[in-house]
C-alpha cells in the first residue's frame, strides 16, 4: 500500500462513520436503480445505465464508488421521453432530481459516432437492459471526465475510476479501435494523460513536471470541480469566439 501515515484515534472514526453513511447511500441507490429499470423495462423502453452505477461494479467494492445520482441513456423519441418522464414522476422523482435522464441526442451530440445503440449488448436476462461494450465505455469515461476537466476541473474519483477500468479490461480491450476513435475524437494526450496519473498514483509509474500539474489541478478541483475554474472556462470560450 502506498498509504503512509495511516489516520488513527478520532480521524479513524469519523472514516468509520462516513463508510457507514456510504453503505447506506449505496443500498439505497442500487434499489432504485434496480426499480428504475424495472419499471422501464416493464413498459418496453429500452435503458442503459451510465456513470456511476456501472463503474461501481468494478470496483472491489461497490461501496467505495460514490456517485450523486443515477444517469441513464434512452431513445430520444417523443413517447419515449414522455414516458420515462412519467415512470419517473410515479416513482417520485421531481424536476430530475436524483436522476440523470439522457436522450439519445443529448449524448451523440458529444459523441464520437452516432450508431452507439447498434453497438449496445443486450442484458442476457433482461432484453431492455442495455450495456456498453468495454470498449466504449471506456471512450465514454475519457468524455464525460475530459467535459468536467476542462470546464470546471474535476476531482481525483475519475483517475480512480480509471484505475480500475485499466486494470479490470485493460488486458482484454480492442485498443486498436480505441486508438483509432481517440484520434478522431482528439483525446490521444488526455487518455495519456489519465493513463500516466492513475499508474503513478496507485502502480509504479512516473510522476514527471508534466503530470504534477495534472495531478494538482485535478486534487485542488474538488469532486465535480470549482467555480473559479469554470469561470476560467467560460472567459477562454468568449476569447475564442471573440465576445
Amino acid at each position: 500500500s502506498k498509504l503512509t501515515g495511516k489516520p488513527e484515534g478520532r480521524e479513524v472514526l469519523k472514516w468509520e462513520k462516513q463508510h457507514e453513511k456510504n453503505q447506506i447511500v449505496n443500498m439505497v441507490q442500487t434499489g432504485e436503480g434496480e426499480t428504475i429499470i424495472n419499471e422501464a423495462s416493464a413498459r418496453g423502453i429500452d435503458i442503459l445505465p451510465l456513470k456511476g452505477s456501472v463503474l461501481k461494479n468494478i470496483y472491489p467494492n461497490p461501496e467505495f464508488r460514490q456517485m450523486g445520482d443515477l444517469d441513464y441513456l434512452v431513445l430520444s423519441d417523443e413517447s419515449t421521453m414522455k414516458e420515462m418522464g412519467k415512470l419517473l414522476h410515479e416513482l417520485g422523482y421531481e424536476d430530475g432530481e436524483g436522476v440523470g435522464l439522457e436522450a439519445s441526442h443529448d449524448v451523440e451530440n458529444h459523441w464520437h459516432t452516432d450508431d452507439i445503440w447498434d453497438r449496445l449488448v443486450k442484458d442476457e436476462d433482461n432484453p431492455h437492459l442495455m450495456h456498453m461494450t468495454p470498449e466504449d465505455f471506456y471512450l465514454f469515461h475519457l468524455l464525460h471526465f475530459e467535459k468536467h476537466y476542462s470546464m470546471g476541473g474535476s476531482g481525483i474519483r475519475s483517475i480512480i475510476d480509471q484505475y480500475y477500468l485499466m486494470k479490470n479490461y485493460g488486458a482484454t480491450m480492442d485498443f486498436d479501435y480505441i486508438n483509432k476513435l481517440l484520434v478522431k475524437m482528439n483525446y490521444v494526450e488526455f487518455e495519456a494523460m489519465c493513463k500516466n496519473l492513475a499508474k503513478a498514483w496507485f502502480e509504479d509509474g512516473l510522476l514527471n513536471d508534466e503530470l504534477e500539474q495534472s495531478a494538482e489541478y485535478i486534487i485542488n478541483s474538488g469532486a465535480f470541480g470549482t467555480f473559479e475554474q469554470y469561470q476560467k472556462w467560460r472567459f477562454e470560450q468568449y476569447r475564442k469566439q471573440g465576445i
